[in-house]
């Protein structure tokens, strides 16, 4: 059953932690309220799962390539105001990575957010998938807080919505600050429309750019999808 999403200034959390596959999936997924956070003081923190090694032919090298994304990840930071960065450097497509080499769990242990965004399980995006596969192996029985689900690739069935208009300059900005990305595909002009369309679901005109998440209990979250394979569905 359909029941229309709540409109909220920001989830509550004042550690919090966003997963994030690639590096610039947490601007498209959640760089408005991100920005919200720290605004207000709280404490953010991102992890990067792979290396950004992928993506543009121009350049002469895979290593350059992932050089290039960190530096203009961390200008992208300052822009959002984001405090702590870690970069796992999995391989792009997380080729054989199924176990956790013990940094994500250490890191958890370190940062013990009490918020978390990450992408959905059931993503078309393996990398997506991976990421939530590795953060169940090391966080179930250890995290018991509240998940915000983001999307990039695949829409998710939102249950919040976070009104980001006063923020959207500042994600727009840190968006273009990756334009080792940019220049292959139009990310700026793909978050803004998919923000401007998030925003009908505020049913108000003040309300230009939205973001829009499934929140959800730890608990609750991991017990929808298997041991084995991904499950495609959040009921």
């Amino acid at each position: 059953m359909f029941a229309w999403p709540k409109v909220i200034k920001k989830p509550k959390g004042k550690r919090v932690l966003v997963l994030a596959p690639h590096m610039d999936d947490e601007i498209i997924g959640c760089g408005g309220v991100i920005r919200k956070h720290t605004q207000d003081r709280d404490d953010v923190t991102v992890i990067y799962f792979t290396a950004g090694d992928k993506g543009n032919s121009s350049l002469k090298s895979d290593q350059a390539l992932s050089e290039i994304r960190k530096e203009e990840t961390r200008a992208a930071n300052q822009v959002l105001g984001i405090q702590h960065a870690y970069f796992l450097d999995y391989p792009d497509a997380m080729d054989g990575v199924w176990e956790d080499d013990g940094r994500l769990r250490e890191l958890l242990t370190f940062i013990k957010p009490d918020l978390i965004y990450l992408p959905p399980y059931y993503d078309l995006h393996t990398d997506h998938r991976k990421t939530n596969w590795l953060f169940r192996e090391v966080a179930q029985g250890q995290y018991t807080g509240t998940l915000c689900i983001y999307e990039v690739w695949t829409p998710v069935n939102p249950n919040r919505i976070v009104n980001i208009t006063q923020q959207m300059e500042d994600k727009l900005e840190a968006m273009r600050l990756c334009k080792s990305q940019t220049d292959t595909l139009d990310y700026v002009t793909f978050a803004k429309s998919l923000n401007q369309y998030r925003s009908k679901f505020a049913l108000s005109p003040m309300v230009e750019f939205a973001e829009a998440f499934y929140m959800i209990s730890a608990e609750e979250y991991f017990s929808k999808f298997k041991t084995n394979e991904f499950d495609w569905h959040l009921n």
